[in-house]
């Protein structure tokens, strides 16, 4: 069988996900629906394990179940972290930022993964939420919007770099365009049952750029607290913060079960985000899909704002999930490693410490469900181009392509692939990620003896 996932030799040392963007100033309001969750088991105490070294028969045994899969190599640094975390001897989260087009977008993939980590881990809350921005979702909280907002750049998955290029993390904003324009946001009942600490710290990343500019952020029932231009650039407010990236920042602690208002006062203040964690260290991941993204999208961005954002996370693991949109784009293959390169530079600048996962294309069929040849070449393109980098490669092609195509995916009980033949259904997306974690906690159990859960079977999907 073909194994999912890689990491390179480093010398010496039936739910279809929306994919139309609409750039809009509007009125709407935008719920998320109920996602239940099961709560997290708690994380052993066991005696701290030294790192095993890899044994021919360990080796033999990996490759018996994929021969790609040599984790242990690359992500030591991950996986030291999370050992840390397991046995209560860390007290920093370990933060994965996954980043992606419209597969990760939605939150289905990353959601599925986000709790199996959190189970085995420990929750160290929902991370990074988008407010005031549509066609985004977040499986763990609520959100809403009221009055007009304005999402911003107007193309978000557009590569080219559009006004000053300075959206944050997720390379969106959200503009809020009267007074009658507000955000909510507020746990999942799933998220709240899976939360041992009763209290998160939320930071709110935003930007005034006038004097005058002005918001309120209530907590529950709470009154109000009002941010002005004036407040926000000298940081006397309790609680305000300038962040790395230069935006600001809004620190505050709230009950769990607390819903989060943020309502605009006065001229046009702009908000790239919610962060909310726990006290006490455990996993996080944070969700950063745009849909129709490439992984160019991201030189778009301002470097020095994204690279700001990325260093203030401190992440363990950077994820970049992109290559079903580059299947259908006319750029040469080869110059996708002149991308990543550049990425992996800046990622590098702001994340030392972290270590690098890439993932390719899904499976792309045409009208017959003839597999198109350019998805085949981008992932052989793309796992070259991790080694090269020194990240780890996850090939969603394989495992589709593995276990019947899409053609199987889209055509079984339950149906894996939606009918678009480009998106999966929220069940393929969770099947996608219940991989991943299987081989991400077999390569973890090879380095610290830990017991993982056994792979899915590669068997068709009948």
């Amino acid at each position: 069988m073909q194994g999912s996932l890689a990491t390179p030799y480093v010398p010496s040392s039936t739910t279809q996900v929306a994919a139309a963007d609409s750039a809009v100033a509007q009125t709407e309001t935008h719920a998320r629906p109920s996602v239940s969750e099961h709560p997290p088991e708690e994380a052993s105490a066991d005696a701290l394990r030294e790192p095993r070294t890899a044994s021919t028969t360990g080796a033999d045994q990996a490759s018996a179940r994929s021969p790609l899969a040599a984790l242990p190599i690359g992500l030591p640094h991950f996986y030291r972290a999370l050992n840390e975390l397991q046995l209560g001897r860390r007290a920093e989260h370990v933060r994965i930022t996954f980043f992606g087009d419209s597969h990760v977008a939605a939150d289905f993939y990353t959601g599925r993964l986000r709790q199996l980590l959190q189970q085995r881990f420990g929750n160290g809350g929902p991370g990074f939420v988008p407010i005031g921005v549509p066609s985004v979702r977040h499986e763990q909280v609520l959100s809403q919007r009221f009055g007009k907002w304005q999402r911003e750049p107007a193309s978000a998955a557009s590569y080219q770099t559009q006004g000053d290029g300075r959206y944050g993390l997720s390379g969106m904003r959200a503009a809020a365009l009267n007074a009658t324009a507000e955000a909510q946001v507020k746990l999942q009942p799933g998220a709240l049952a899976a939360l041992a600490s009763d209290t998160i710290t939320w930071e709110l990343v935003y930007r005034l750029n006038r004097p005058q500019s002005l918001f309120s952020l209530q907590v529950g029932s709470e009154k109000p607290r009002r941010v002005s231009g004036e407040i926000g650039r000298s940081h006397q407010d309790q609680g305000t913060r300038v962040r790395a990236s230069r935006l600001q920042g809004f620190r505050f602690d709230a009950p769990k079960d607390a819903r989060i208002r943020v309502a605009t006062t006065a001229d046009r203040p702009e908000f790239f985000g919610l962060i909310g964690e726990t006290a006490r260290a455990g996993l996080v991941l944070d969700t950063l899909g745009i849909n129709g993204a490439r992984a160019r999208t991201i030189l778009g961005w301002h470097a020095g704002t994204w690279q700001g954002e990325l260093a203030e996370r401190e992440p363990s693991l950077v994820v970049l999930a992109y290559g079903t949109n580059e299947v259908g784009d006319g750029t040469q293959v080869e110059s996708y490693r002149g991308f990543y390169q550049q990425i992996r530079e800046r990622v590098r600048e702001a994340a030392p410490e972290a270590e690098c996962l890439l993932i390719g294309p899904t499976e792309r069929v045409d009208a017959h469900l003839t597999v198109l040849p350019r998805a085949q070449l981008l992932d052989a393109t793309l796992r070259q181009t991790a080694a090269e980098l020194g990240c780890a490669y996850h090939s969603w092609l394989s495992l589709i392509a593995e276990s019947g195509g899409l053609r199987a995916w889209t055509q079984g009980s339950p149906q894996l692939a939606a009918n678009d033949r480009i998106h999966l259904t929220r069940a393929g997306y969770q099947r996608l990620a219940e991989e991943l974690f299987a081989e991400l906690m077999s390569s973890y159990g090879q380095i610290y003896g830990e017991g993982a859960p056994a792979a899915r079977s590669r068997a068709d999907v009948r």
